[in-house]
């Protein structure tokens, strides 16, 4: 029973902890680094951002539990198996991205070459010449925009 209340106790904490107010911290930004840094676009290409599996997978278990529907014995085997496999390359498809791969050149004199992805709804895209600001966290893009 101890067992049982300790464990509702973590889990009603878990998810509360996602409630708190805007301008907390947690104990994981402790420590973390965040930056602006501005510069100049010196080349931007079009490029696609690939599935990393999660959408194949997924595809692949929804495809496959559609597939069992179906058939009797080896039937049911076979239109499991084409579920899956049909589910994984739509999965694998339906998961991908546009995006650019961009070098920027901050006016320190650094560059960098990062990708992007670019919002599907208010597709922006960024060309050779555009002054950016780049914020970082811990040394990791997380976002570009124009610098005004």
């Amino acid at each position: 029973m101890k067992k049982l209340f300790g464990a509702a106790v973590i889990t009603s904490a878990l998810i509360f902890s996602g409630c708190a107010a805007d301008g907390a911290y947690t104990q994981s930004n402790v420590g973390q680094t965040k930056s602006f840094k501005r510069g100049s676009v010196v080349e931007a290409k079009g490029v696609t951002i690939g599935d990393d599996y999660k959408g194949a997978a997924t595809g692949a278990v929804v495809g496959g539990v559609a597939g069992s529907a179906f058939g009797k014995g080896d039937g049911k085997v076979a239109a499991v198996a084409a579920g899956a496999l049909l589910g994984a390359l739509a999965g694998n498809t339906l998961n991908k991205d546009a995006g650019q791969e961009l070098t920027i050149r901050f006016d320190n004199g650094d560059t960098i070459t990062t990708v992007y992805r670019v919002d599907k709804d208010a597709p922006f895209m960024f060309r050779s010449g555009d002054r950016v600001i780049v914020e970082m966290l811990n040394a990791q893009v997380v976002s570009i925009r124009m610098a005004n």
